[in-house]
């Protein structure tokens, strides 16, 4: 386990803790100890300034999104007296119930004041809550107001889950624990820093130290998304070891989200309580809280601290921030703007348009109408296509096909058009059948070879989203065309096509094909073999690099090489090419791979430097460039 850089000095102070005075020996653990009918009052301080800035997700070229929509700043700063409620002694702990009076403060998003969610959020907070603590401190489950607005249950779980003080089994002075936030599940460290031998108050700090990755697997074809929230600062907690509660909580953390490896959000956390009086319910009032817990438990379900959410409604809540509250009129008369202004990147405009796909799906019969009528060279046609195959959505794919249709001959619009329903995200039977007729039935060489190349693509995805019996449907008819083909033209799309799709079934063909005295073909034969994983390709692939006579030949199987797991005989197989193949061409593209993997096989260095000295002076100065030379 990796520590936080907040802990440089923690096993420094822990000898001197284990040796400081009171604390040696055997201390009687730290317990709480509850009891119904119990009444404490806190007084909490909570502030948050957060921003968030999701431009750099939607980089196109390099360059982030200018669109000021995925820029957003919060402050919320509310005090409040916070009353927690002892209904219920169990075997595994405690129900508590709790709810916020007197609620003050300020709420801003953006700069603009928050007056009615300020309002709404002192409604909610009234509202008593029901929570499960069990006997180390963790909270369970939540059940809170059904009839609650979203924004303000999460605000509730923002509020008490720091609130957490998860206690040691034994004796301790450092301690971990998993506990869940609404940002995650967080890995824990808590360390002891004095045990008050005057006041009864024990005192420690607890640090998050690592988000724990989401418990969730992928779904077949899924993108997980890597997300990581790195934190500095602590919370600093007192414990009343005597009466068994917490006493006080002061913490000051700076929080930053990174998805994807971008830095995408950040927040300064300051946060206040503490215990300010103590009492207990009377008889009456303690059965009839009771029963209203039950009642509350029965209506609601538990809600955790961190709901994680699906893909789906990630993606949703991804695709409305970037609409916002845009219409489709006024998107499309922002492009019609930019093209006639002659705006080339158009990177804002895509973005919403993707975003209408996505969250108005009755806006693709509209963006296909368009495609049906743009000329090819376009921002509109570039835009509108693209947006739409991002989406993938099955309306989407009907936009496209329809404007295919109504284009069929146009080979400069079937150009954009093809490989955009070709690359949507789970294709629909309709759009593989039309891809199908379009390969298989189109008069227009062009055409015909496209749809031909995105149908290998379409199997290859298919087969990783967990659609194999498509993707085999696709590859069994190639391979059925690619038997027959007697021109040497169409046998190498449909070696084109075999290769996209990269399916084990179509390995005995593509060996066979590896063997033809045609240079051309053997070489797209090679290349096919690049998604391949079984144990024949590599051993074949290695063979051709170092005896087939045709320089294209072996050039193509260096680039096969790029695309599979590289190994230590690749790396030498390379390096014997790099400095003795015959061909200039062939020794550069074996260079330019090693260079590729020089971070994993630091020994690759000394190839380029060998190649310094080569005959050819492009080779030469290849290496010279690769080293700074």
């Amino acid at each position: 386990m990796r520590l936080p850089a907040v802990l440089p000095a923690l096993f420094l102070s822990l000898a001197l803790l284990l040796t400081s005075p009171g604390l040696a020996g055997s201390p009687a653990p730290l317990r709480y100890a509850l009891k119904a009918g119990q009444r404490l009052t806190y007084a909490q301080d909570y502030q948050t300034d957060s921003r968030s800035d999701a431009r750099s997700l939607f980089e196109q070229g390099g360059e982030a999104a200018a669109d000021a929509s995925l820029v957003n700043a919060l402050r919320i700063h509310l005090r409040a007296r916070m009353q927690v409620e002892v209904l219920e002694q169990q075997e595994q702990g405690w129900l508590v119930s709790v709810r916020w009076e007197r609620v003050t403060g300020t709420v801003t998003a953006n700069s603009q004041s928050q007056g009615q969610l300020l309002s709404a959020l002192q409604k909610g907070l009234a509202l008593p809550l029901v929570l499960h603590l069990d006997q180390d401190g963790r909270f369970g489950s939540l059940h809170l107001d059904p009839a609650l607005d979203p924004t303000v249950t999460a605000i509730i779980r923002t509020l008490l889950a720091p609130l957490q003080c998860i206690l040691p089994p034994t004796p301790s002075s450092v301690w971990e624990a998993v506990e869940e936030d609404p940002a995650g599940r967080f890995e824990t460290i808590y360390q002891l820093e004095r045990r008050g031998e005057k006041d009864g108050i024990t005192r420690f700090r607890k640090w998050l130290a690592r988000l724990l990755p989401d418990a969730s697997g992928s779904r077949p074809g899924e993108l997980k998304v890597e997300r990581s929230l790195q934190v500095q600062g602590s919370r600093g907690m007192g414990f009343d070891a005597q009466r068994g509660h917490l006493v006080f909580l002061d913490g000051h953390e700076i929080q930053r989200t990174i998805i994807a490896g971008k830095t995408v959000a950040g927040s300064d956390v300051r946060l206040a309580l503490r215990l300010t009086g103590s009492g207990r319910l009377k008889a009456e009032a303690l059965r009839a809280q009771q029963a209203w817990a039950k009642q509350r438990e029965q209506a609601s379900a538990g809600t955790p601290l961190y709901v994680e959410s699906s893909a789906e409604e990630q993606e949703t809540a991804v695709q409305r921030k970037a609409l916002g509250e845009a219409t489709a009129d006024q998107i499309f008369e922002a492009l019609k703007a930019a093209e006639n202004q002659g705006e080339k990147d158009g990177g804002a405009h895509y973005l919403k348009l993707k975003a209408l796909a996505y969250v108005h799906p009755e806006a693709c019969a509209r963006m296909s109408e368009q495609l049906a009528i743009a000329s090819p060279e376009t921002l509109s046609m570039r835009l509108l296509a693209s947006a739409l195959s991002a989406t993938g959505s099955l309306p989407c794919q009907v936009a496209l096909a329809k404007a295919i249709h109504s284009r069929r001959e146009d080979w400069p619009a079937m150009a954009v058009l093809i490989p955009a329903l070709g690359q949507c995200q789970n294709p629909s039977p309709a759009a593989i059948a039309l891809l199908e007729e379009l390969a298989y039935g189109s008069p227009l060489v062009s055409i015909a070879s496209t749809a031909q190349l995105m149908l290998g693509s379409m199997a290859f995805n298919l087969a990783r989203q967990g659609a194999p019996e498509k993707a085999e449907g696709i590859v069994a008819s190639a391979l059925a065309r690619l038997e027959a083909a007697r021109d040497p033209i169409l046998a190498a799309r449909f070696l084109l096509c075999l290769g996209n799709a990269g399916s084990l079934r179509s390995l005995p063909a593509l060996q066979s094909w590896a063997a033809t005295p045609e240079p051309e073909l053997r070489s797209l034969a090679f290349y096919a073999l690049r998604w391949i994983e079984a144990a024949p390709v590599e051993p074949l692939l290695l063979k051709a690099l170092a005896s087939d006579p045709e320089a294209q030949v072996r050039a193509k199987v260096i680039d096969a090489f790029r695309y599979r797991p590289p190994s230590a005989t690749l790396v030498e197989a390379l390096g014997q090419t790099a400095l003795q193949d015959a061909s200039p061409r062939v020794r550069l593209a074996a260079l330019g791979s090693l260079w590729d993997l020089r971070s994993q096989y630091p020994a690759v260095l000394t190839t380029v430097e060998a190649a310094r000295k080569d005959p050819d002076e492009d080779v030469r100065k290849q290496a010279d460039s690769f080293l700074g030379k």
